[in-house]
């Protein structure tokens, strides 16, 4: 049998400052794990898109890319980058929430039965 570690309430504490200790690097392996073409498009996404937005082509990134051994169709590579720029873009009824939006028609007009409010 294993020695087992008793977790007690007392013992999480010091288990949550070791958590926080760990840091990425630090553990076996660290770095060599495989990405999928996808994981390495995203971890390069920002440097991609701003050499987009310097002009380069997207037929110029796929050459880059292949001359690292990351070989992808155009199409791929642009769903990436959508996909990354839209993670990124916060939701329309998130951002209303933010602004403190209440419930209103297209015209502004406040319309009670739509609110969430007892009422």
């Amino acid at each position: 049998m294993k020695d087992e570690l008793s977790i007690t309430l007392d013992n999480l504490p010091k288990i949550a400052e070791a958590l926080k200790a760990i840091r990425r690097q630090d553990l076996p392996g660290a770095g060599q794990r495989p990405l999928s073409k996808r994981q390495a498009v995203i971890g390069l996404a920002e440097e991609l898109l701003a050499k987009k937005r310097e002009g380069f082509t997207t037929e110029d990134l796929l050459e880059a890319l292949q001359a690292h051994n990351l070989v992808l169709k155009a199409s791929a590579l642009n769903r990436y980058l959508k996909e990354y720029q839209a993670a990124r873009q916060p939701r329309p009824d998130e951002a209303a929430k933010k602004r403190g939006a209440t419930c209103q028609t297209r015209r502004g007009q406040h319309r009670p039965e739509y609110s969430h409010r007892p009422g």
